[in-house]
């Protein structure tokens, strides 16, 4: 097997655009909300040979076929647990001649019951360490020497593919398309009066005896006639991983049809031997504001209906992998932990166990398939009663979807926010646990809630009237200006460039830059220590920073200017965009912060420049976002802090300014200048030193800086007030000099 790691910054959805007209093309993404769940990301396409899963023998059918392909002529990879194996879908429907289930439903949308490529090259992108992980093996061919030869062929095709794609190039920008928007109508297969009587009915059955809980779900259709399958299907999945980001996203073409994926749930993961599954059971919408996210969070937690049913699912997956599970080795490794998206908080359990020595994954499946979470308990009769209320068959909807790699280990997640695209129809399902106490318009309700994420992304896509003008952003690119698309803006972020470059990030407000030409002024001095020529003088610049305000009619934005060199070719960028500064109330209350789970190393000339190879600060920032923070504190190895992921701080001891020194490797803010000038001009000492994080800790009271939020009070660190619950007044009195100092600094 051919095994190549390459340094890689770019995101998943970059790599498979280069891929996705390829046939039977799949990605199955982490968004990396978590270091465990969300480290790999794995990019397949051409499978050598294609199986369909139809009834109660399609586990054995598939075990056999996987013997026949892969055997033990494939060993495992420490660079990627996939390498080389098989990935598809098993839908819902395939559980019940598993269990002697009669199906009553008729399938309304079409499909195979499973369908799964097997592949013998796998890309594979590492989030933890920023790698590109290319892996073929060369298979289905027996002799070595052939074998050889289609690996090395298979992995060269990967690697051109690669090299002749630039996402920033010029062929890129000339291909793009507007997304045009239009009016197709939504129907649902449950009206309200239906769905609370099939709730009711659950409840009937649960007051009888017969079951304890029960899933119901409803499915929404869309009409979609004239969809462009490969564009079209790609931006639904890229704009839906965007509004409800997961650990378990994916994406899946396999031509008659298309599965587009943003499960949060962990339905089975073997890693040698060991099992581990993660039922998910409770949910609240996201509230409008922090007071009520909080309420809405601490409604969940205290919820005894929501607790008690993931304890009774928790319960089932424990008997279900008992089945094959060597006896003694299942625990509960977390009873009820909260997770945060985008549109909902949920909570979900882990179970784990060790597979007995004559058991594999295949086993497992069969023993467990369809997940409990997402049918009820007891399961068999929860299936029966879902089958005889709920009008169609669920397909793929609470099926699962993932690989099974030729080593042994897999990973499948639960089909939830879904969406299956099939003959210019998309499907989708939403559900909820229906227990004793539910009531059923209060069911009803969450339904709606889980299908906001995906109403959102139908709705913004397919919106009736005009072309979606509003995704269309003019920058400038490389001497002229040029309307864009978001694809093509994400890309353009620092931190996952290639190549070396500089930026810069200013404000702009009543349609003047702020510190204009401070910022020019580093920008050139960052070009100079890494060897750019630009082409164009300060003053050049300074006018197209002007026009890219008038081009996109902004009077307050952010503005990022961008310069980097790839492949021996320049490639500069202006990019305006709106932007609020932050609310009155939001500088009273202050920021919270966390301290970067890695360690600050950036020392010499290259310290204090604004370079645009920063991920190291983007995933500390990303990281203190989704804990609920909004800043990340780096500290040295000596516990002295350094920076911000993307700003300065300063702390107040008796009257006076501390700020860690240059020679820390923090950067030379230009927000931090503009303090040390009103300091020195209204007489306040302010002293740059050795920062100990106990120092910040033990201060009166601290800040942030840098040119978008000003001055920024620090409220807590790691969850620790700082200063003595007093007002902070050097720092209330460095903002109102700071805003007023401001208006002057204009150009």
């Amino acid at each position: 097997m051919i095994v190549r790691s390459f340094d890689c910054s770019c995101e998943a959805n970059q790599i498979l655009s280069i891929f996705k007209d390829e046939p039977y093309v799949f990605l199955l993404e982490s968004s990396k909300l978590n270091n465990v769940l969300g480290r790999y990301s794995f990019i397949g396409f051409d499978p050598f040979f294609v199986f369909k899963c139809d009834g109660p023998l399609a586990f054995e059918r598939l075990r056999k076929a996987c013997a026949k392909y892969f055997g033990t002529q494939i060993k495992k990879s420490k660079a990627t647990p996939f390498p080389s194996g098989i990935m598809g879908y098993l839908s819902y429907d395939l559980g019940l001649p598993l269990e002697g289930i009669r199906r009553k439903t008729e399938k309304d949308a079409c499909i195979p019951d499973g369908l799964f490529g097997f592949y013998d090259r796998v890309l594979t992108l590492d989030h933890k360490n920023h790698k590109l992980i290319i892996a073929s093996s060369g298979l289905p061919e027996k002799n070595i020497s052939l074998r050889k030869k289609r690996a090395s062929r298979r992995y060269a095709y990967v690697i051109k593919k690669i090299k002749e794609h630039s996402f920033c190039s010029q062929a890129a920008l000339e291909g793009q398309k507007k997304f045009f928007s239009r009016d197709f109508p939504l129907t649902s297969n449950f009206t309200k009066k239906s769905y609370l009587g099939a709730v009711k009915k659950a409840l009937d059955y649960i007051r009888r005896g017969d079951i304890y809980q029960v899933n119901l779900s409803q499915q929404f259709c869309l009409d979609a006639k004239g969809m462009r399958k490969h564009t079209e299907t790609f931006q639904i999945y890229q704009h839906l991983k965007k509004l409800s980001p997961s650990c378990f996203s994916a994406y899946f073409d396999a031509k008659a049809f298309q599965i587009i994926s943003s499960s949060p749930e962990l339905f089975l993961r073997v890693r040698n031997k060991m099992v581990q599954t993660r039922p998910m059971k409770g949910t609240r919408q996201r509230g409008e504001g922090r007071l009520q996210d909080k309420r809405e969070e601490r409604s969940l937690l205290e919820s005894a209906k929501d607790k008690a049913e993931l304890l009774m699912i928790t319960d089932l997956e424990r008997n279900d992998l008992g089945r094959v599970c060597q006896p003694g080795s299942i625990r509960v490794q977390e009873m009820r932990t909260l997770e945060k998206y985008k549109t909902v908080f949920q909570t979900t359990s882990t179970v784990a166990g060790k597979l007995k020595k004559n058991k594999d994954g295949f086993d497992l499946l069969k023993a467990s398939f369809p997940g409990g979470s997402i049918t009820g308990c007891p399961k068999i009769r929860a299936m029966q009663i879902i089958e005889e209320l709920e009008p169609v068959a669920r397909s793929i909807y609470t099926g699962s979807l993932g690989y099974i790699s030729a080593g042994g280990d897999m990973d499948f997640n639960i089909l939830i926010r879904t969406l299956l695209v099939k003959n210019e129809k998309i499907y989708f399902h939403v559900g909820g646990g229906i227990v004793a106490d539910s009531l059923p318009l209060d069911e009803y309700n969450e339904t709606l809630i889980k299908a906001r994420a995906m109403r959102n992304c139908l709705s913004e896509l397919f919106k009736p009237g005009q072309p979606k003008e509003e995704s269309i952003q003019r920058i400038f690119w490389d001497g002229r200006f040029l309307g864009v698309n978001r694809e093509f803006l994400d890309s353009l972020v620092p931190g996952v460039l290639r190549g070396k470059g500089v930026f810069e990030t200013m404000l702009a407000s009543g349609g003047r830059i702020f510190l204009l030409k401070e910022h020019l002024d580093r920008f050139f001095r960052g070009l100079k220590t890494c060897g750019i020529r630009f082409p164009f003088t300060q003053k050049v610049t300074a006018g197209y920073l002007r026009e890219a305000l008038k081009e996109n009619r902004l009077k307050n934005a952010r503005i990022r200017l961008s310069s980097r060199e790839e492949k021996n070719e320049l490639h500069t960028a202006i990019v305006a965009s709106p932007y609020r500064p932050p609310s009155a109330h939001k500088r009273q209350e202050g920021y919270s912060l966390m301290i970067a789970s890695s360690l600050h190393k950036r020392l010499g000339k290259a310290s204090h420049v604004k370079s645009i190879a920063y991920r190291k600060f983007l995933d500390a920032y990303q990281e203190a976002q989704e804990k609920g923070c909004e800043e990340a504190v780096f500290l040295n190895r000596n516990k002295e802090v350094v920076e911000g992921s993307r700003s300065n701080i300063f702390l107040v001891k008796k009257g006076k300014l501390y700020t860690p020194g240059l020679q820390s490797g923090c950067l030379d803010g230009i927000a931090r200048r503009q303090v040390f000038k009103i300091a020195h001009k209204y007489g306040i000492e302010c002293k740059e030193t050795r920062v100990k994080y106990k120092d910040l800790l033990s201060c009166d009271e601290a800040f942030l800086t840098n040119s978008l939020i000003e001055v920024m009070p620090i409220k807590n660190i790691c969850g620790q007030k700082i200063g003595k619950g007093k007002s902070r007044p050097i720092t209330s009195l460095l903002l109102k000099i700071y805003r007023r100092s401001a208006q002057k600094a204009f150009f």
